[in-house]
C-alpha cells in the first residue's frame, strides 16, 4: 500500500476530555468512553512518544501519514518500570485495536507538541489551527519471524512478521480507504473510513437523525482510493 496524502482526513480540535482528541479518526464506529479497556495503555504509549518528542518533530507530516515505530525499542520500553507489560502479545493478538491505539497516542502527542510551538518565535499556535492527519503505524523489526510453511488459519486476525522474496506481482488496483455515504433520511453526506478496504456503512448519521440507512456515493470527490498491488 502507498501512503495517504497528509491532508486527506483531519479532525477538528476536541474541547472535551483530552484523551478523546482524535478518537473519531481512529475509532469512527465507537463512541469515546472512560471505560475503554485500553485507555491506561494509551496513556503509557503517550509517555513513550513524549520521551521521543525530538524525533517526532523531525517527521514530515506534510507529505506522509505513515509513522515508522521500532518494535524492539517499543518492546524494551514497556518491559521496564512499574507499569511494564508485554505489548508484543497485545500487538500479536489484537492488532486491529492496538495499532490504532498506538496511532491515537502518537496523534495526541503530536497535537501537544504542535500547540506548544510558535508561529514566529513569539506567537503560540492556536489549538483550533492544528489539523493533524490520520496516521498509519508501520512497525519495524517485529519478531519472531513466522516461516511461510507455518502460516495457517489460526493466524487469521493476528499480526505476524514474514520474510520472503516477491517473485510475481499483480496489476495495480484501486483500494478504497474512505467512502462518502448519503443518509437515507436527511440526505446529509458523511465520510466513512473502510478498514482494510472492507465495505461497511456508518453506524449512525452525524446529524443525529437516527437513520441507519445509507447510500454510497462512489463518484464523490471525497471518496478516496489508493493504489493496491
Amino acid at each position: 500500500l502507498v501512503d495517504l496524502p497528509a491532508q486527506e482526513k483531519t479532525e477538528p480540535m476536541s474541547r472535551g476530555n483530552p484523551s478523546s482528541h482524535g478518537w473519531s479518526l481512529f475509532f469512527p464506529d465507537d463512541d469515546f468512553s472512560d471505560d475503554f479497556p485500553y485507555l491506561p495503555k494509551i496513556a503509557m504509549l503517550k509517555a513513550y512518544f513524549r520521551v521521543r518528542a525530538a524525533d517526532l518533530l523531525k517527521d514530515d507530516h506534510e507529505t506522509s501519514c505513515s509513522v515508522h515505530v521500532d518494535y524492539q525499542d517499543l518492546s524494551q520500553y514497556f518491559s521496564e518500570g512499574p507499569g511494564a507489560f508485554p505489548i508484543g502479545i497485545d500487538i500479536r493478538e489484537q492488532p486491529s485495536v492496538v495499532l490504532r491505539c498506538i496511532a491515537l497516542a502518537y496523534y495526541q502527542v503530536m497535537f501537544e507538541l504542535q500547540t506548544a510551538s510558535y508561529v514566529d518565535g513569539f506567537t503560540p499556535i492556536a489549538a483550533d489551527k492544528v489539523n493533524l492527519p490520520y496516521v498509519n503505524i508501520r512497525l519495524a523489526n517485529f519478531d519472531p519471524t513466522t516461516p511461510l510453511k507455518h502460516l495457517k488459519a489460526n493466524f487469521i486476525g493476528k499480526f505476524v512478521s514474514l520474510r520472503g522474496t516477491v517473485v510475481r506481482v499483480g496489476n495495480v488496483k484501486p483500494f478504497v480507504t474512505e467512502m462518502v455515504f448519503n443518509c437515507g433520511k436527511c440526505q446529509q453526506p458523511q465520510v466513512h473510513r473502510l478498514h482494510d478496504g472492507k465495505y461497511s456503512t456508518p453506524a449512525r448519521c452525524q446529524t443525529g437523525c437516527r437513520s441507519k440507512t445509507f447510500v454510497p456515493d462512489r463518484s464523490s470527490p471525497l471518496t478516496k482510493t489508493i493504489d493496491f498491488q
